[in-house]
């Protein structure tokens, strides 16, 4: 068609200058005025009901044929001048054309959001991310140390040890093994950028099996670890009912105490909570796999985009505990006397006899390194797998410092909390605390009735079920970010050793996560508390010190403790003082060797199977418990094995010595390294 010369587009034509718009369903006759192509059943009609269609027509001016015009409209009839319809109603009607454009515009937008959302979720990750910020590195490894052995294992400890002797003993080990080791963990992933599987495997190949056993080892704990929150979950569901009591429909007789909460805590958490039955039963308890898939939901939807979606998270879950812990302490002490403040700082301080001989005791030395050692991160790696998105100049010494500093009043604030509810419970029920954990209390050897039963029944005496939301809130938001941080190192080592995985980050984490689950099933049943304890016992006692064996070899004496110090000083561009400098060789060359050896030894002697009062487990769970304590060490053989195979035809000193990959990450991806043990000798 010809149009002077030019040729329009597919939906629009010049004719003589004048743009003419194809519309469906209007027509133009020459003159060039628009007709709407009605259907047969929109046809007008007297007795019929239509809409003025002005979106599809230009404005004109409508003479109404007769009556009067309202709002726009005319009665029955047909106006001779613009040919439509003229409606009879005088209410105007949305016209249907534009609600189906309506609703067919919201459906584009909800399928284009609901697109997108998919290829973010499923979309890749970049290679290596890093922290916005140093706030966000610090919040990364603070969730990773803060967690539930901060609220139950060190109360329970210093009960134990009549507390001003365990804070003695774990002051000690926190100076001697925590300090030092926190350093060399943050100091060499800030360094190597690498999680614990090529980190070390690039510092020594022999060695690369210690990477791979704290892996084992987060997966191993994460396992027990989310079913401890759902059991906080199931609290939260109960909790939050207006008919909430403990124990409903349930006599607590046989407990040893007047009928009381306390008892009748013990009663809900045995029969309510863990559905505690005889160490046969295998049923799946519906509740139970609720809390587990709850627990690992949560974790999912934090790990969507990896440590940029997680750092946000840590800001609430570092928070909101502290909060709510002052919080319950302030109601303490404006709601009881102070005879109760006194005789908790009584309960938590000074034991009523004093026996300085306990500090000479192998116990309390090894309950406190273990301490130590689990709520550090020291066992699964998780301090070197944040510390490798750190910037590379961050100053590791004073991080370590401010990360123990903040666990230690963590755990000092939790223990206050902890036993202001005991002194409240003895004075009520006018008993001496060793009656609330006597043999028939006792839920097992962890510490958890302090949480889930201690602590609860201390809160039913409070009018106010909100309370008992907050405080199982706290309990959640305190372990979800150190579950976090497990879950981190699992994958953290999967995408650094199969990086095209990272092309489906968040599908792949969903994997991890769901076998995760899985895993935990069996803990869901009757007899599931027994496995957690089981699981608990062992790989918190013997795997710590079995495991920090390699790797104090390989750092200080394989690798070498003054090539680290020289990465820390040249590399890092961390001044360290002479003094310092001493102290971290002393407690890393010689100490640690000697009080890991120790702990082995005790471990080994003393470990049990868990049980509760004075029934225990069978026999049969004895192989169980030391499986799990020695598999995650027994990567360390094989994986040296499989190394001196691999590399059997080239010169075995190869082995012991760093590889290529030895380098800072700007560094490993653009040029090969020289030797690096001539560059720094």
């Amino acid at each position: 068609m010809e149009s002077n010369g030019r040729q329009g587009g597919p939906l629009e034509m010049n004719f003589s200058g004048t743009r003419t718009v194809i519309m469906p369903g209007v027509q133009t006759d020459q003159d060039g005025i628009a007709r709407h192509n009605l259907p047969p059943a929109l046809e007008p009609s007297n007795n019929r009901v239509q809409d003025n269609d002005d979106s599809l027509s230009p404005t004109r001016e409508s003479t109404p044929t007769s009556g009067s015009q309202l709002n726009g409209h005319t009665e029955a009839g047909v106006d001779p001048s613009q040919g439509l319809p003229a409606t009879k109603s005088s209410v105007k009607a949305w016209p249907l054309s534009n609600i189906q454009q309506q609703a067919k515009r919201m459906y584009q937008g909800l399928r284009k959001w609901v697109v997108r959302l998919f290829l973010y979720l499923a979309g890749p990750v970049p290679t290596r991310q890093k922290w916005n910020s140093t706030s966000d590195s610090i919040m990364g490894l603070l969730a990773a140390v803060v967690g539930l052995g901060n609220m139950w294992r060190f109360p329970y400890y210093c009960y134990k040890h009549k507390g001003v002797y365990f804070l003695i003993a774990y002051g000690v080990t926190l100076v001697v093994l925590g300090f030092p080791l926190t350093v060399v963990d943050i100091s060499i992933g800030q360094y190597l950028s690498l999680g614990p599987t090529n980190a070390y495997a690039s510092m020594a190949p022999l060695f690369s099996g210690v990477g791979w056993a704290m892996v084992l080892s987060s997966a191993l704990i994460s396992i027990y670890y989310a079913v401890v929150l759902g059991w906080t979950i199931t609290y939260i569901q109960h909790s939050a009912r207006k008919d909430f009591t403990f124990a409903p429909n349930r006599t607590a007789s046989g407990l040893g105490l007047p009928d009381d909460n306390y008892q009748k805590s013990v009663e809900f958490f045995r029969n309510e909570v863990v559905h505690l039955n005889d160490d046969k039963d295998f049923e799946i308890q519906p509740q139970l796999v609720l809390g587990l898939g709850l627990t690992w939901l949560f974790v999912t939807l934090t790990l969507v985009r990896g440590i940029r979606s997680s750092s946000k998270v840590m800001y609430f879950t570092n928070t909101f505990p502290y909060a709510v812990m002052l919080l319950l302490l302030a109601y303490s002490y404006l709601k009881y006397d102070l005879d109760v403040w006194n005789n908790s700082f009584d309960l938590y301080f000074s034991p009523k006899q004093v026996d300085a001989t306990k500090l000479l005791t192998w116990e309390i030395w090894t309950d406190a390194a273990s301490q130590v050692l689990f709520t550090l991160g020291h066992l699964f790696g998780g301090a070197i797998t944040l510390a490798s998105y750190n910037d590379l100049r961050q100053n590791t010494l004073w991080t370590a410092l401010f990360i123990i500093l903040w666990d230690t009043a963590a755990s000092f604030l939790c223990g206050c909390l902890v036993f202001v509810s005991l002194s409240k419970l003895t004075s009520d029920l006018n008993v001496e605390i060793e009656a609330l954990f006597n043999a028939n209390h006792t839920v097992g050897r962890m510490g958890v009735e302090v949480v889930f039963i201690a602590y609860p029944a201390f809160l039913a005496n409070v009018n106010a079920p909100i309370w008992f939301v907050l405080f199982f809130m706290m309990i959640l938001t305190l372990g979800i970010d150190s579950l976090m941080g497990l879950v981190e190192t699992i994958t953290t080592a999967l995408f650094d050793n199969f990086t095209r995985l990272r092309s489906r980050y968040f599908p792949n984490v969903c994997a991890v996560i769901f076998v995760m689950f899985l895993l935990g099933l069996p803990t869901c049943t009757g007899t599931g508390f027994y496995i957690v304890e089981c699981m608990h016992s062992y790989t918190c006692s013997l795997s710590l010190p079995l495991l920090r064996i390699p790797h104090i070899i390989l750092v200080c004496y394989v690798f070498g403790f003054d090539n680290l110090m020289a990465i820390i000083r040249q590399e890092l561009k961390i001044t360290v003082p002479k003094f310092i400098e001493w102290y971290l060789r002393l407690a890393l060359k010689y100490i640690s060797p000697v009080a890991f050896f120790g702990l082995i030894i005790w471990a080994a002697r003393n470990t049990e199977l868990p049980g509760l009062g004075d029934h225990t487990l069978p026999g049969v769970y004895t192989p169980l418990g030391w499986i799990l304590s020695i598999s995650p060490f027994l990567l360390v053989p094989a994986f040296a094995v499989y190394k001196y195979i691999q590399l059997k035809d080239k010169d075995w000193r190869l082995l012991l010595r760093p590889t290529q990959d030895f380098l800072p990450a700007y560094l490993r991806e653009h040029s090969k390294r020289p030797d690096f043990i001539l560059a720094y000798d």
